[in-house]
């Protein structure tokens, strides 16, 4: 056998598997083409309100605040909100951060009746404890003197 017939040989049975193995396969189609479009149709989570059933113990709720709403435990608290809460609940306490697009159900208006009637007791249990079901996590890593100050900074944003 010469050389260049050995190697139209092995040519062709390279192109034949080739074509087997192409031809094996149920489609390609689509493994070329663009994603399909999310659908428009998915609850987004400004679909969801925010919770106003916070179901706090009475006892935890007639706890009352034992730290003054002076100048120095707001600054401490407006420092603590920065550092914990503005990404969720925004700069002004509307519950537009930048997280919250991404939030279902939404963060809560602080200005919102709902959180108003709270007593200090109720907004330090939330802090402490977080809500369930909803994106409002623990924050029981402030120490409680930190959650004290955030509650009177909290109320910065409903007068």
């Amino acid at each position: 056998m010469s050389k260049i017939f050995r190697i139209h040989t092995w040519l062709f049975i390279c192109v034949l598997l080739i074509t087997t193995l192409l031809s094996s396969c149920s489609t390609l189609e689509g493994f070329f083409t663009t994603p399909t479009p999310v659908p428009t149709d998915i609850p987004q989570p400004t679909d969801i309100p925010p919770t106003t059933d916070y179901s706090v113990p009475v006892d935890d709720a007639n706890v009352v605040n034992p730290i003054a709403a002076d100048e120095s435990s707001l600054q401490r608290g407006e420092e603590i909100y920065k550092t914990g809460c503005i990404d969720c609940h925004g700069d002004e306490g509307r519950g537009d951060g930048l997280a919250a697009a991404r939030l279902n159900p939404k963060p809560s208006d602080f200005r919102a009746e709902h959180v108003k009637d709270l007593s200090d007791g109720e907004l330090f249990y939330i802090i402490t404890y977080g809500i369930d079901d909803s994106s409002m996590q623990p924050m029981g890593f402030f120490d409680e003197e930190k959650r004290w100050h955030l509650v009177n900074y909290l109320r910065t944003f409903q007068e």
